[in-house]
């Protein structure tokens, strides 16, 4: 088996390997490395007002309201590392902006407590246009019931799209939600990379939503949970197989990786559940106490319910294959 470097998606250890010194790294969150829930007073090092923009993208927007707005701090959410990094480039100097690179769904879900966010904000997302895509759209019931929940009493959202169906259906989506909604037609105002996108095409109207919160929904944080490892009597990599599970919480088996002389084997999985995918590293070694399967050191993951499970599944496919050959 040649050596690899399994990094998975850390991008911390992207950023700290980087010869790139223009970015801010100052800025910059990781979502492995931080304590879960992050305490942003101490993030900041004062208590000032939060302000989330959801997809950042190039941080135009960012850079600009934390420049008119000293008085607050502003945390941008973006999943693209380009986009991320260039971001970093941008605001470096500036000190009351934060960039995470993370699942919006994770960050609220995860990161951020009740009652801390005094406005969430978010410039033309992905409308996810082809028919049966709505799946992926962003500010479903679910979602703004969860954006509501980490919203001060009193705080608000905005949503600008260029898409009207888009538009149509987060509206479909708002009651139940504890927000009231105030809908109309802006101008091109916001002067992002894709608001510029529809100018150039001859839009000249784009649609803006506001949600003004008059109702808490309670949704606690999403714990951690533990990764346990397993230890196993015997393996047998010829015979092994992992079989995937598919369904709102799957796990797909990618690759499987075995040194017979080192006795040392890594599998890849993709975990998929309801609001977060993710790449997974197992590693099976023969130890002391017999065959170890657990994570694999040196790559991150959120330590979610599916995680934990893929660990076990992977445990109990090798408990499997044994048996089968006993038998």
């Amino acid at each position: 088996m040649k050596r690899r470097r399994y990094c998975g998606r850390n991008v911390w250890l992207i950023m700290g390997r980087s010869r790139d010194f223009s970015i801010s790294k100052k800025s910059f969150i990781s979502q492995y490395n931080s304590q879960r829930p992050i305490d942003w007073t101490g993030c900041f090092a004062n208590a000032q007002p939060l302000e989330i923009e959801i997809g950042s993208g190039l941080g135009e927007t960012l850079l600009r309201n934390a420049k008119a707005n000293p008085d607050r701090n502003y945390i941008g959410i973006e999943r693209d590392w380009k986009r991320v990094k260039r971001t970093l480039r941008k605001i470096k100097g500036i000190d009351n902006i934060r960039v995470l690179q993370v699942d919006a769904h994770a960050a609220l879900a995860r990161l951020v407590k009740e009652k801390t966010i005094n406005r969430i904000y978010s410039l033309f997302p992905c409308p996810w246009p082809k028919k049966g895509h709505e799946k992926h759209r962003l500010f479903s019931c679910k979602y703004l019931r969860l954006m509501n929940s980490r919203l001060m009493d009193g705080g608000s959202a905005q949503i600008v799209t260029d898409y009207l169906p888009f538009f149509d259906w987060i509206c479909g989506q708002v009651p139940g939600t504890g927000f009231r909604m105030e809908k109309e037609v802006t101008p091109p105002r916001f002067d992002t990379k894709f608001e510029r996108k529809w100018r150039a095409t001859g839009q000249k109207e784009f649609y803006q939503l506001t949600l003004l919160k008059n109702e808490h929904v309670p949704i606690p944080l999403e714990e951690d949970q533990e990764l346990k490892a397993y230890f196993l009597n015997s393996f047998l990599p010829d015979s092994f197989e992992c079989r995937d599970i598919t369904g709102e919480e799957s796990i797909i088996l990618k690759d499987f990786i075995f040194d017979a002389k080192r006795e040392k084997g890594m599998i890849h999985l993709v975990v998929s559940e309801t609001d977060i995918t993710q790449h997974l590293w197992v590693i099976i070694v023969k130890g002391k106490n017999g065959w170890c399967v657990a994570k694999a050191e040196g790559h991150t993951v959120l330590p979610t319910k599916g995680v934990a499970r893929a660990i076990k599944h992977v445990a109990e496919e090798i408990k499997r294959a044994q048996e089968n050959l006993t038998e």
